[in-house]
């Protein structure tokens, strides 16, 4: 038997979440707890008893469980960082005990003994403010065992975390990597560009006179975005209203007792102004709950007379009471006393009972475009409805999270703003860490089985994609650590510079290097394909070679403008699914290069085809025989026009090819070229 074992309980295939539990020696921890029902934990708590918990970060995907399994087990230990400790009671707002104390904060980067012979140390890990990855020594009389878990992981910086530091990591060494595997072998832009591209379509819509509804996650992407609305040049002094959900400004509400913990540079905005809560300065952001009375009296005008003025905010940082509110009770600074005095979706439901219901929607015709968060768990759906504004939806992209199609009247934009690495900084963290195993967890199979397929991966690494239930064995051995070290970092003769010329023609630009380049060992993954890809980095020109995998990828990106009139170029096409109502294939899943009666081009096209402008022939089989023009008079007329129309055209291009014939003689004769 192995030194090291894995055992998946739950991977987040499909959205059951992650449980994982990991055997050195004689001992048994249990990674994160993100079931929803934790009944099928108890048959191995009873087999073998957990020596601790390591809570990643606060996610429901990776933490749901942990309440439940306190219950039953008050005495197992509950490790995490600080901040994950004050985001924890979040998911339990219906709990008015302070649930922080369950478990034991770890400072960053200090080693911690929980057991003998066993340690475990917490790094940033990006993704999330608290975000941790755990480092796990087991030591024995042989060697030292080394375990590194990543939880969900970002290398790129966002507005309120910093990345995962790869200098802090280069010093790890594991035996075993579990890692994360979100968006497989995906590429996607910076996090930068990503944010932009998202800034610059909310700021069109709400030029356009539409006011945005922005679905998210409560807890993360909410606030990033948030913060991103107010830091962005887009937005920044602009007359815009941002409205934020109940759910969501709980949320807020914690990150301001951690601003300390926060990246310096929000640390600094908050020294200025408010972080969040702002009715000063522009663009102004606001609670939903301050808006809407108690009595029935739904309108705009209402909400803009009572909410309080901007004279009368002598702390802006702090919640603010407005005249009227859905809250009973004073929100106060600390927000687990909120939660035990109000329990916010109960209190939400009595209003609803005993508020008068409106016959009508709520009238927002003197009202500018606006911005509204709002949980994406939650039936947001009814704003679209009860407010009569002119909506466009902005949800996420559908290749990162699992939401359903948009079904509705309401048009809407997807956006990416990932939280999880791509394949880049997946393998740039591998690379980097050197391990023997690579486990990987936390996404689709398929996407899992394409991040294991890549041969930069499979030829240096032991990679595994184990199944829910199922026990993997880890052997770890020097002779094994040495030749993976060797093939991870494989050596390159020392050649010098290679100088080369550039040769700039009219439309062209020729480089020319010596032959001797050829002989280093990486020519043939650069000149696999033998196209190039050149961008600029500052003062220098990078150059790479693009691999098949890009070049397929590429190829599957532009299929669909190879059929002009299919599904793929129809403005009712949307992530795979087909919009319009009038279509008969409304709401159902189609290929990009199918087509229908009623397409519609993104941009403007030549006029279509008699097959697609005469549906009747298509619809009605007996009179297929007719899209030959046979039997049919009227089509017999079309065609003698069209022949008719036709010699004429080239009765006309052959008289102007005889009178360019001429010209040219005439040419001739005065000069020779």
């Amino acid at each position: 038997m192995t030194e090291l074992e894995f055992l998946p309980l739950a991977l987040e295939h499909r959205g059951e979440g992650v449980c994982i539990q990991l055997r050195l020696g004689p001992y048994w921890l249990l990674l994160d707890c993100g079931l929803k029902d934790i009944s099928s934990l108890l048959s191995y708590a009873e087999q073998a008893p957990w020596t601790a918990l390591l809570c990643s970060h606060a996610h429901a995907d990776h933490a749901r469980g942990i309440r439940q399994l306190h219950e039953l087990l008050p005495e197992l230990p509950i490790y995490t960082s600080e901040i994950t400790a004050r985001l924890l009671p979040l998911l339990w707002p219906d709990q008015p005990q302070e649930l922080a104390s369950l478990c034991l904060p770890l400072p960053w980067e200090k080693t911690r003994q929980i057991a003998p012979d066993l340690y475990i140390q917490i790094l940033p890990a990006g993704h999330l403010p608290g975000a941790a990855c755990f480092a796990i020594r087991y030591l024995t009389a042989e060697r030292e065992y080394r375990v590194l878990y990543t939880g969900d992981f970002f290398l790129s910086n966002s507005r309120l975390v910093d990345g995962l530091p790869l200098e802090a990591f280069r010093e790890q060494s594991p035996d075993v990597l579990i890692i994360e595997g979100t968006l497989g072998a995906k590429r996607y832009p910076h996090r930068r560009s990503q944010e932009n591209e998202l800034a610059a379509k909310l700021s069109r819509e709400l030029a356009a006179g539409k006011s945005a509804i922005v679905p998210v996650p409560k807890l993360g992407v909410a606030q990033e975005i948030l913060m991103l609305l107010r830091s962005h040049h887009n937005f920044t002094g602009k007359d815009i209203d941002i409205w934020v959900d109940d759910p969501i400004a709980l949320v807020c509400d914690r990150y301001l007792q951690f601003v300390n913990y926060l990246p310096s540079s929000v640390q600094n905005f908050a020294q200025n102004q408010p972080l969040f809560w702002d009715r000063k300065v522009k663009p102004r952001v606001g609670r939903v709950s301050e808006f809407l009375g108690q009595d029935g009296e739904d309108s705009w005008s209402l909400i803009i007379d009572d909410y309080p003025s901007s004279d009368a905010i002598d702390q802006p940082e702090q919640p603010i009471k407005p005249k009227r509110s859905l809250r009973k009770t004073k929100p106060t600074s600390n927000l687990q006393d909120d939660l035990a005095n109000s329990d916010l979706e109960a209190e939400l439901e009595r209003d609803q009972e005993t508020q008068p219901k409106a016959e009508s929607a709520i009238n927002s015709s003197q009202l500018k475009p606006f911005i509204l968060l709002v949980d994406i768990e939650s039936n947001w759906q009814q704003w679209l409805e009860r407010l009569a504004c002119e909506w466009v939806v902005m949800l996420p992209e559908a290749n990162e999270t699992n939401y359903l199609p948009w079904r509705s009247p309401f048009p809407y934009q997807t956006y990416i703003l990932n939280e999880h690495s791509d394949v880049s900084a997946t393998t740039q963290l591998i690379h980097n860490l050197k391990p023997q195993h690579v486990v990987l967890m936390h996404g689709k199979p398929s996407d899992l089985a394409d991040l294991a397929n890549l041969t930069e991966l499979r030829n240096r690494y032991h990679i595994h994609c184990p199944a829910i239930g199922k026990r993997l064995q880890l052997p770890v051995n020097d002779a094994l650590q040495t030749s993976m070290a060797k093939l991870a970092a494989p050596t390159f003769p020392n050649l010098s510079p290679y100088e080369g010329e550039l040769a700039q023609q009219d439309s062209t630009i020729m480089l020319t290097l010596p032959a001797e380049i050829t002989s280093d060992p990486r020519w043939l993954d650069f000149a696999d394909t033998g196209l190039i890809e050149a961008r600029w980095q500052g003062e220098e020109l990078l150059i790479r070679g693009i691999s098949q995998r890009e070049l397929m990828a590429m190829s599957a990106a532009n299929s669909p403008n190879l059929k002009l009139y299919s599904c793929g170029n129809c403005r009712f096409y949307q992530q795979r699914y087909c919009q319009n109502s009038k279509s008969p294939l409304y709401g159902l899943k189609v290929s990009s290069d199918g087509y229908c009666q009623v397409f519609e081009a993104i941009d403007p096209v030549p006029t279509k085809p008699d097959s697609l402008n005469n549906p009747t022939n298509l619809d009605n089989p007996d009179n297929l025989d007719n899209l030959d023009g046979q039997d049919n008079p009227e089509g017999d007329r079309q065609d003698q026009t069209s022949s008719e129309t036709i010699n004429r055209a080239d009765a006309d291009t052959r008289s102007d090819r005889d009178t360019v014939d001429d010209a040219s003689q005439s040419d001739d004769d005065e000069q020779t070229i």
